[in-house]
């Protein structure tokens, strides 16, 4: 009798949950899930020992099919240090903007002529601008990359300035990631790093040398509803947080090292963050160390200015985040 009644339990929940994803998938998926972008294994070296950084000398399209049908199409090329390429070169001496991020800042789904780097070089007419923008990565992936960075070779000069475009919130933010918990093929792969007694250590990667919640998030953001329920646990937040704060620290540390200047350093606050609490422990930490911040948080509060077919920001939406960073950078 008690086999019967858990067997039926178990059957009864079973049931539950799968109707509540097929629920889920139907009425609130997204539109911009309901397409599959390909052609983005031939920028990312994911498989290779450079996950945190693009293929050198990429030259490919990317197509967004919705119902097996090409619904948007875009040209990407990346240079021979893996940026991706601006159309607007500058002279050799002139003074860098390295813009480092994620997708946000790479143009995910918007042609080289619509990224964030792209409009700001239209503004600063005797600046290099660099996309350092890689999909899917986070501050820890940026760190990597600084470690072997070579700015004598990488940059026009070494005076200049520095931008990290941090974006927090939802299901994917830079503290998700810095956790593991991203919903991507390739999230597993990228680098981990601990902080122990405030020193910063590289401990490989998520898939080998992940954090103990790592090994439960991953198995559950294959399904969706799960997906958004538990990328939300709010017990894991604060201290993640508080890393990702440090690392950002670190990240400017090592900025300023390598271009042996005192070059500042900004983080900018994306206007898709959404979670204004790890916002306020990440600006603590930024106040503390002096490192200037941009928060534009709610800068988009009255038009949305993402794609028709992806969440990521538009052209328009490009342009007016490089307005107000030239305006509070630059002037």
């Amino acid at each position: 009798m008690i086999i019967k009644k858990t067997l039926f339990v178990v059957l009864f929940l079973s049931f539950f949950l799968i109707g509540l994803e097929v629920f889920y998938r139907f009425f609130f998926l997204p539109d911009w899930l309901s397409g599959h972008w390909t052609g983005y294994h031939s920028v990312l070296d994911y498989r290779g020992t450079r996950p945190y950084r693009n293929r050198p000398g990429a030259d490919t399209y990317m197509k967004l099919l919705v119902n097996q049908q090409v619904r948007r199409k875009i040209h990407v090329r990346t240079d021979a240090f893996g940026r991706r390429k601006n159309p607007l070169p500058k002279n050799r001496n002139s003074p860098h903007l390295v813009m480092l991020g994620d997708s946000l800042v790479f143009g995910y789904a918007v042609n080289e002529h619509e990224t964030l780097p792209f409009h700001l070089s239209k503004k600063l007419a005797r600046t290099s601008v660099y996309n350092y923008g890689v999909i899917g990565v986070g501050v820890e992936n940026n760190l990597s990359y600084l470690n072997e960075w070579q700015p004598q070779k990488e940059l026009s000069s070494f005076q200049g300035k520095a931008i990290y475009v941090l974006y927090t919130g939802g299901c994917c933010g830079h503290v998700e990631r810095s956790l593991g918990a991203f919903q991507l093929n390739w999230s597993d792969k990228l680098d981990y790093y601990e902080i122990h007694n405030d020193k910063i250590h590289r401990r490989g990667r998520h898939y080998s040398n992940s954090p103990f919640l790592y090994k439960y998030f991953f198995p559950l953001l294959r399904t969706f509803k799960i997906h958004f329920l538990f990328a939300e646990l709010q017990f894991t937040k604060p201290k993640a947080t508080e890393k990702l704060a440090q690392l950002l620290v670190e990240l400017s540390s090592r900025y300023k090292k390598a271009t042996l200047a005192k070059n500042d350093f900004y983080v900018l606050f994306h206007p898709w963050s959404e979670n204004l609490d790890q916002l306020k422990i990440i600006s603590k930490h930024l106040k503390e160390n002096r490192i200037p911040f941009l928060d534009y948080s709610r800068l988009f509060l009255k038009r949305d200015y993402r794609l028709k077919d992806d969440w990521h920001i538009n052209s328009a939406g490009n342009e007016v985040l490089s307005q107000h960073i030239y305006r509070d950078v630059f002037l």
